[in-house]
């Protein structure tokens, strides 16, 4: 997003150098994936995931037909019927539904962002256009909303394009072209959902961590 002195901010806080591995890792897990593979380039902000990283991580993505739910439309909240009409399409439309739609569920969205970690320690953060929560544990991410467009847009965003009273068109066409390269070929397959799922299940697992004595515990 530009930021007020003209220039773009990029992804995050992410850190560029990763910490200091322990001497032992953990089988299959993100630090030994990358010590096998210290070859290729793969410690990058979460947005530029790519299907190498599902690869590795061995993650893929299946369609799956979901038969009709049972619910008519009369039996949603109002305010939800009145959003889609006022505002249909949009993204602060798609936002609201959702909300109003999963509050209707006892699900109440409770940030946006949320932290991911590696080698015992914050990396990047993680956006959302929602994160949520039951009641039984406000605080607790269960599920996150993604809009797959605002998603795209933070991915453009986070490979800035240089501003300068005379433009350098060589370094503007690598920028274009490295987002082009970044931008999945299909929406539903998009890496950063997996980001999201690990951040999720991250949260999770220190939370977890922090009220149970059971250290062989899986998220």
């Amino acid at each position: 997003m530009p930021t007020p002195d003209g220039k773009y901010a990029i992804e995050g806080d992410f850190q560029s150098e990763p910490p200091k591995c322990l001497n032992k890792t953990e089988p299959l897990s993100i630090n030994d994936i990358l010590r096998k593979h210290n070859g290729d380039r793969l410690f990058v902000p979460p947005l530029h995931l790519t299907l190498q990283h599902l690869a590795l991580l061995e993650c893929h993505f299946a369609g799956k037909e979901i038969g009709l739910h049972g619910y008519k439309q009369s039996q949603f909240p109002e305010s939800l019927r009145v959003t889609a009409r006022q505002l249909p399409g949009s993204f602060q439309a798609k936002t609201s539904i959702i909300r109003d739609l999963l509050a209707h569920f006892n699900l109440r969205c409770c940030n946006t962002e949320l932290s991911f970690s590696f080698g015992q320690r914050v990396v990047a953060s993680i956006k959302t256009d929602g994160l949520f929560s039951p009641a039984s544990s406000p605080n607790l991410p269960r599920l996150a909303y993604l809009d797959l467009e605002a998603t795209k847009l933070r991915r453009n965003n986070s490979v800035p394009i240089p501003k300068s009273r005379q433009p350098n068109r060589p370094a503007i066409r690598l920028q274009l072209k490295r987002r082009q390269r970044l931008q999945p070929a299909k929406n539903f397959g998009d890496p950063y959902i997996v980001a999201v799922l690990i951040a999720l299940a991250q949260k999770q697992h220190y939370q977890d961590q922090a009220v149970s004595t059971d250290a062989n515990r899986k998220v």
